[in-house]
């Protein structure tokens, strides 16, 4: 009746035959192994009601056609294994007396939706409603596969079937993923992070109507054999996760090259550049001076090992501003002891050999609070150095919501 590795089928066998008779239990613990193999055959088994087959390693739930009187079965338990696929059409056709179907944690598609009838797919929206039914989107292709099927039926459904799709869609998004009873799986399961990414897609999904990816624009595709990979367990969550990291990353860059070409500033792209305009600046005749990086990096009058993101030089008000940039909201309170000490030995530094008042600046662009940028700084800078978007974008001379706005409808619909 059962094929397993590691000589386990006559444990099996034992396990289910000490069972009740009406209830059937396979476990794994101490004296059980973490089972390997497949459940074959349950054709003896005239009276089943349950069977609780969780935190094994099974790929298969064919054997539970092989039960003779499956309007009996009540309770079916397959938590923690490997199940690669369901036909929930054909399982609650099969046995239509289920009250319980415990699928989380499998790395599960789900195929045939199509042929639910009105009646299973109000079974199934009760079901997880009610934490009757668990197949969560924790692993395998459960919440695509779940989202393609309730979009079609809220586009060419009746009018209960796009009752029930939207009914299912609001379940999908504020359901939890974490098993409502650990302790009923004996499991040392790990809630994975991903419930708010979930909601965002059904949300996009729900409002767009379809969710499209363009294979030729696809030319910096995420890793699927990272680290969000190995933490959710998914390849096309942790590509995806692994992409939108990247455009973070890259973003700043491109914030950068926002900044420059909505303003006056003028961008000093040599050392030899740099170093006459920081040490006679009046023979320069623009306002406003950005010096990057890459250019500090190069002289071999103002290099140190601490150079901020570039330098800003208002000759109005002869200030130089050491400026560190984030594209975001706040700066990682991990680092940011580190990048103020950084900032103000560069500060240090350069004052030595400018004719100008030196001054921090700390910009998270997105922040519309100095205050919060000086928790996240961790108060490791004086309020007068923390630099909201708003600000920065005042003081060297542009917009800042038309910098937000084109971010807004050019930006983000490339990015989605």
């Amino acid at each position: 009746m059962f094929t397993t590795e590691k000589g386990a089928k006559t444990a099996l066998r034992l396990e289910l035959i000490q069972g009740t008779k009406n209830h059937y239990s396979i476990r794994t613990g101490e004296n059980t192994p973490n089972l390997t193999g497949e459940i074959e055959d349950l054709s003896e088994f005239q009276n089943l009601k349950g069977i609780n087959a969780s935190n094994n390693q099974f790929t298969k739930l064919d054997a539970l056609l092989t039960l003779p009187n499956k309007d009996k079965v009540e309770k079916i338990n397959f938590f923690g294994n490997k199940i690669g696929e369901v036909d929930l059409a054909k399982i609650f056709t099969e046995f239509p007396n289920l009250k319980y179907l415990n699928l989380d944690y499998n790395p599960l598609s789900v195929k045939n939706l199509s042929n639910l009838t009105s009646s299973q797919l109000e079974k199934l929206v009760e079901g997880m409603k009610n934490k009757q039914i668990r197949i969560s989107a924790s692993k395998g292709t459960v919440l695509a596969d779940l989202l393609e099927y309730t979009q079609g039926l809220i586009k060419s459904g009746d009018g209960t079937q796009r009752q029930q799709a939207q009914r299912l869609q609001a379940i999908l998004q504020s359901g939890s993923i974490e098993p409502k009873n650990k302790g009923e799986n004996n499991s040392n399961y790990t809630p994975l992070i991903i419930g708010e990414l979930q909601k965002i897609l059904i949300e996009a999904v729900s409002k767009t109507g379809d969710l499209v990816v363009d294979p030729a624009a696809d030319t910096k595709p995420g890793r699927k054999d990272g680290a969000y990979t190995r933490l959710l367990g998914n390849e096309q969550l942790g590509a995806l996760i692994s992409r939108i990291h990247s455009a973070s990353i890259s973003s700043g860059v491109e914030l950068e090259k926002l900044v420059l070409a909505k303003s006056d500033l003028f961008l000093v792209q040599t050392a030899e550049e740099m170093e006459s305009l920081l040490s006679n600046g009046e023979k320069f005749d623009k306002k406003t001076y950005l010096i990057p990086k890459k250019v500090v990096k190069k002289s071999a009058k103002f290099k140190s090992e601490h150079e901020p993101d570039y330098l800003i030089l208002k000759k109005a008000t002869k200030t130089l501003y050491i400026t560190e940039l984030k594209d975001g909201d706040a700066f990682d309170t991990k680092k940011s002891a580190g990048e103020a000490e950084s900032l103000r030995k560069f500060k240090n530094h350069i004052s030595e050999n400018v004719p100008y008042k030196t001054l921090i600046l700390v910009c998270c662009f997105n922040q519309t609070s100095k205050e919060k940028i000086l928790q996240g700084f961790k108060n490791k800078i004086k309020p007068n150095e923390a630099f909201t978007g708003q600000e920065f974008c005042e003081l060297i001379g542009i917009d800042y919501q038309a910098i937000v706005k084109e971010r807004k409808e050019q930006d983000q619909k490339e990015n989605i």
